[in-house]
């Protein structure tokens, strides 16, 4: 009993020590980017949320990826709204565990 407890305390410790060690990145897919010019458009619509940072677009894939200075947090809303007035249709957003540096 007392080793299930203490294996069980060690997997609680590392799950807390790998949440506190990871970043999220935001994964954008968007429809529509056609030139540089098209994902220069993309990004300044982009880097006018508080907080953005990391920010790259994949001009073939569509692929936007970006990360969040600690402690700011965007939703969903906000990203699909840049999105739409930038003139480009929203694909999917994903949300994926980056390691700290």
């Amino acid at each position: 009993m007392k080793k299930n407890i203490s294996i069980l305390i060690v997997i609680m410790f590392a799950s807390v020590l790998t949440l506190f060690g990871q970043t999220k990145q935001t994964q954008v897919t968007v429809s529509g980017l056609a030139c540089p010019v098209c994902s220069y458009g993309l990004e300044k619509k982009l880097k006018q949320i508080e907080g953005i940072e990391n920010l790259y677009i994949e001009l073939k894939t569509g692929l936007v990826t970006f990360t969040m200075k600690e402690g700011k947090t965007v939703t969903e809303e906000v990203i699909k709204k840049k999105v739409i007035d930038a003139g480009y249709t929203l694909k999917e957003i994903k949300y994926v565990d980056l390691p700290k540096k």
